[in-house]
Parts: structure tokens; C-alpha cells; sequence
């Protein structure tokens, strides 16, 4: 058990998703830093984190990276029920989304499903604010 710890990515061992480290990778972070490696297992298992941490200790990942997990599985729950239950989606959960990058780019992960949050999809695990850019986890 111990070597496969050892042969997983850093977030892989965190319990990040693979299409979530795929991102990550693709931006250029390989390593979690201590913040993310305290917080990101919590925040998935879902506890309560508060972190005090200086500049630059990676607060914001520690956050976002197991927010937007947490919002994605809720959504692919959320359609899969829907197709059992003979509502529109028919099942049909994507793990694809339509991302920018900032500067006018899109990238496409997986087969370019876009996915879009509005208040509609917040549920018992996940507010979303009126203008679907603020999220937070009750998980």
C-alpha cells in the first residue's frame, strides 16, 4: 500500500480528480504546497478549514481545486439522477467543461461539454451566488 502512495502525483494522493490534475499539470503545477496538503483532503472529506497562511502559501488552490471537484461531482450526481428519474438529461453527465484562460483562449477539456452554473443547480452541498462566479461547499 505504501508504494503505491509513492507512485501517485501529488494531488492524485490528495484525492483530486484526474481531469482536475490534468489542469493542473497543464498550468504548471506539479507539487502541492503544505497549505493545499493540509487542506485539500479536509475540504473533500467535508470539513470545515479555516487557513491563516502567508502571500503566496497557495490558499486559493487549497480552496478552489476541491470546490470545483466538489461542484462537478454534484452536477454529474444531480444529471444522473435526473435520467433515473425520466427527467431532461436523460444521464448524459459529462466530465467535460469549456475553460478560459483570460486572454480571449478557450480550451476544451474532454469532448466540450460546457458546463454553466446558476443558482438553479445550488442544492444541500453547494450555494451558488447570484452571479454563478461565487460558489461554496456545504458538503
Amino acid at each position: 500500500h505504501h508504494l503505491l502512495l509513492q507512485n501517485m502525483s501529488g494531488f492524485e494522493r490528495l484525492g483530486v480528480m484526474p481531469q482536475i490534475i490534468r489542469a493542473l499539470e497543464e498550468m504548471g503545477w506539479l507539487l502541492q504546497t503544505p497549505v493545499q496538503d493540509e487542506a485539500i483532503p479536509l475540504i473533500l472529506g467535508g470539513g470545515d478549514v479555516m487557513i491563516a497562511a502567508e502571500t503566496g502559501s497557495g490558499k486559493t488552490g487549497a480552496f478552489g481545486i476541491p470546490v470545483l471537484q466538489i461542484v462537478y461531482e454534484t452536477l454529474k450526481e444531480h444529471l444522473e439522477s435526473k435520467g433515473r428519474h425520466g427527467g431532461k438529461g436523460g444521464g448524459q453527465a459529462s466530465s467535460s467543461s469549456k475553460v478560459s484562460g483570460g486572454k480571449g483562449d478557450t480550451k476544451v477539456i474532454g469532448s466540450g461539454h460546457r458546463v454553466k452554473l446558476n443558482q438553479a443547480d445550488r442544492d444541500e452541498k453547494v450555494a451558488i451566488g447570484p452571479s454563478g462566479v461565487v460558489c461554496q461547499s456545504r458538503a
